[in-house]
């Protein structure tokens, strides 16, 4: 996922996998994440897709102190453009919603813009601000 976003070297995606591993795994045990992997027809993983019950601050019109987070939503290159990624974040929505949350949400890259657009979701006013500049990467521009 994050070489086909590019800006990471080879190295610093390695050394990630293995903190997010840990990470992935302990989230589930509490269940705080849940994640869905499918497979195509000889059991290879060909997508996958999380939601996070993240911990928020009070906001006006949402009761809860959780934010469900959608991340990691990744389709092989070899399996795009045939529903697969739009299948599992429909059912990422629905386990929110089955737990009584209002709203769900997600940073988008440009190649998942369009799935999620067609899902419903909305674009945002979220920024950042790197507070190192050797950890910029090429931003988008501001329209």
């Amino acid at each position: 996922m994050f070489a086909d976003m590019g800006g990471r070297t080879e190295s610093a995606i390695r050394a990630h996998d293995a903190r997010y591993r840990s990470w992935v795994r302990s989230r589930i045990q509490s269940g705080e994440l849940v994640a869905l992997l499918a497979e195509d027809r000889d059991r290879h993983p060909i997508a996958t897709g999380s939601v996070w019950f993240r911990e928020t601050h009070p906001t006006p019109h949402v009761a809860s102190l959780k934010m469900p987070y959608i991340l990691s939503v990744f389709t092989e290159p070899t399996a795009r453009r045939k529903g697969t990624a739009g299948r599992i974040v429909r059912e990422l929505v629905q386990i929110a919603r089955s737990k009584g949350y209002e709203q769900v949400r997600l940073n988008a890259s440009d190649a998942g813009m369009g799935v999620y657009a067609k899902l419903g979701f909305e674009r945002t006013t979220e920024m950042r601000r790197y507070l190192n500049p050797k950890e910029r990467r090429k931003a988008r521009p501001i329209l």
